[in-house]
């Protein structure tokens, strides 16, 4: 099949959806599934059913871009309730509509009403780029997931943290530069360098990632990627080649670490 052909057949796709959808009195949305379809796909699918004809992409046959975000995430401010700051998570399904903005946001899970009404609302802030199928702009659901957290204190963070099960070690300097320490599967060991990123972030190198915190009494919890990781004050040291590979020991090394910003 010519790409002419392969063009007008896409129109005609995309198209015959919309017409369906206005015979159906709801509107069209897209749903991109990689791969097997998940529970969480199901789940998306079965909240969107009733008020959207949702339909699913398959790349085999169709070109498809996902929604990208306009801008480069900003550092969101914290959330607050009766004049607390807020801490916690929330699963947001919602609609990035043809034209990049956030419709329908919904809190599947969260850990309390105020949390989910926050994420919702952060979410609903957002612009986007909008998906498109062949070179077209559709509407599309998506999911996120939000954590509010509360500006952390660099003062009570410095120092060495592990976790439970000795395959992370993060030692954060007075200067709020960082240094981590991971044990692969394999048990060879992974050095990156970072720094502390108010309000509540750390900001690693290579790789590139950026982590949300959390603290609470002498517990320092990284947020990354939809996963909570919970970090204790270590009761032991790095590993000795992870402190070889860092520089030499104590304060000489928390300033080398500036240098790596």
């Amino acid at each position: 099949m010519n790409r002419h052909w392969r063009s007008a057949l896409s129109v005609l796709w995309v198209c015959g959806c919309a017409q369906v959808c206005a015979a159906d009195a709801r509107p069209v949305v897209f749903q991109h599934v990689l791969g097997p379809r998940t529970v969480r796909d199901d789940q998306v699918r079965a909240h969107f059913a009733p008020r959207y004809t949702v339909i699913s992409v398959d790349e085999r046959k169709h070109a498809y871009r996902g929604p990208r975000p306009v801008a480069a995430a900003e550092r969101a401010p914290s959330a607050s309730t009766a004049g607390s700051c807020l801490t916690g998570s929330a699963l947001i399904f919602y609609v990035v509509s043809a034209d990049g903005t956030v419709t329908s946001p919904f809190a599947a899970e969260f850990t309390e009403a105020a949390v989910a009404q926050a994420a919702m609302q952060r979410v609903g802030q957002k612009r986007y780029e909008p998906a498109q199928i062949d070179g077209k702009p559709v509407a599309t659901v998506a999911v996120a997931q939000v954590v509010l957290g509360c500006p952390v204190d660099l003062r009570a963070i410095v120092g060495l943290w592990n976790l439970a099960d000795g395959s992370r070690w993060v030692e954060i300097a007075a200067n709020g530069a960082a240094i981590q320490c991971r044990r692969n599967r394999d048990g060879s060991l992974r050095v990156s360098h970072g720094r502390f990123d108010p309000p509540y972030y750390l900001k690693w190198q290579k790789p590139a990632e950026t982590e949300q915190l959390e603290y609470s009494a002498e517990t320092l919890i990284t947020h990354a990627k939809g996963s909570a990781f919970t970090h204790r004050r270590a009761q032991r040291p790095m590993p000795p080649e992870c402190q070889g590979a860092a520089g030499t020991s104590g304060s000489s090394r928390r300033e080398g670490w500036a240098e790596s910003r």
